[in-house]
């Protein structure tokens, strides 16, 4: 019996990837003969295969296709159809299309269409489908699936790595300021909310503290270009350009440091299929705000201030009550951490992912 991990793209310091590469290591830990499949590889150490050369491993029905979900990809669509082996889905979820208008229309429309596949891969009736969430279950289960075939899983993720690796030495000393340090980290992407961090920002920065900075650490993508000159122009506007840093795509150690440097995590996305930043602030005990939206609640929990309004005010009044009462701070953070340990380390993951699978196997 094999299993063959098959997702879209396999790269560094993403999300998806970091769940592909985490379900290879614990099924190889255990023994078994793992293949990973990929459209778009970015890996060069990796045995990562092209989806050429997994239509043989399909027809052998002891294996086992481990389909990574998160964009429209007709292809894998195609290879869940002729597959004769035994078939799982992980749902990261597909953003919906509606945040990409008049921004990207092939973003959106890729997204319409990944949506419209959610629907065909669950008309397959395949043997297990895991969410990333309950968030992401329901979701299935709204479009027609048997709930008894769904089950949730959060996220292989790369703590353990973000706590070994050493902190970059240029970014602490160039940050490490005596500023206030307020830290938000996902892609530059409309569903992640920005309009509402950055006035919030604002907020603060002009009725608290003028000694603060914003702090965002994500990717840019072209194809977002006029998302990301509107933000442009809304800092220009508040005339803060000197005070919000995009630091665009980080690595390891520069994103340890990042986390490191922060006094306040605060996310105010629409969208969020999961979140791993969130366990990632929580792990390093930074206190989390963040706007009650999709599967955020249910990965904070208890491990953070969760707000229900999209007031720029109510958050600017709460970053300022953190700042000014450094006990109450702690506690935030230590609410997190709590959470992280008791929830999300990647050995409780893998428990968890383990016993869905051998109810299969068996």
């Amino acid at each position: 019996m094999k299993f063959l991990i098959l997702s879209y793209f396999i790269g560094p310091m993403d999300a998806i990837s970091n769940d592909v590469l985490g379900m290879y290591s614990c099924l190889r830990s255990q023994g078994y003969d793992v293949q990973l499949y990929g459209e778009n590889i970015a890996y060069q150490d990796l045995p990562i295969f092209s989806t050429k050369k997994i239509i043989t491993e399909l027809m052998d029905e002891k294996n086992i296709l481990i389909y990574h979900f998160s964009v429209s990809w007709k292809d894998a669509l195609d290879i869940l159809k002729i597959a004769r082996c035994r078939k799982i889905i992980r749902y990261h979820n597909i953003t919906p299309a509606m945040f990409f208008e008049n921004i990207s229309r092939s973003y959106e429309m890729n997204c319409r269409e990944g949506r419209e596949e959610l629907g065909e891969i669950i008309k397959l009736n395949c043997d297990l489908y895991l969410g990333a969430s309950q968030y992401n279950c329901q979701e299935l289960i709204d479009y027609g699936l048997d709930s008894n075939k769904c089950h949730s899983v959060p996220p292989f993720h790369p703590v353990d790595e973000l706590k070994s690796v050493s902190i970059d030495e240029n970014i602490l000393a160039k940050y490490n300021d005596g500023k206030t340090n307020l830290l938000m980290v996902g892609r530059i992407a409309p569903n992640k909310g920005y309009n509402l961090l950055i006035d919030s920002f604002a907020t603060y920065y002009y009725n608290y503290n003028k000694e603060c900075r914003l702090i965002l650490v994500g990717f840019k993508n072209i194809l977002f270009k006029t998302y990301v000159d509107a933000l442009y122009r809304k800092i220009r506007n508040y005339n803060l350009e000197d005070s919000i840093l995009f630091t665009d795509s980080v690595g390891i150690q520069a994103l340890k440091t990042y986390y490191q440097l922060s006094h306040i995590f605060i996310i105010t996305s629409d969208h969020e299929g999961f979140c791993v930043p969130l366990i990632e602030a929580m792990s390093m005990k930074i206190p989390i705000l963040a706007y009650n939206s999709s599967a955020i609640p249910e990965t904070l929990g208890d491990g953070g201030i969760l707000w229900e309004d999209k007031d720029p005010f109510l958050f600017a009044g709460s970053i300022h009550y953190l700042m000014t009462h450094e006990e109450e701070r702690r506690m935030v953070g230590e609410l997190g951490y709590n959470r992280y340990q008791s929830h999300f380390t990647n050995k409780i993951i893998e428990k968890s992912l383990l016993d869905y699978i051998r109810k299969i196997i068996l």
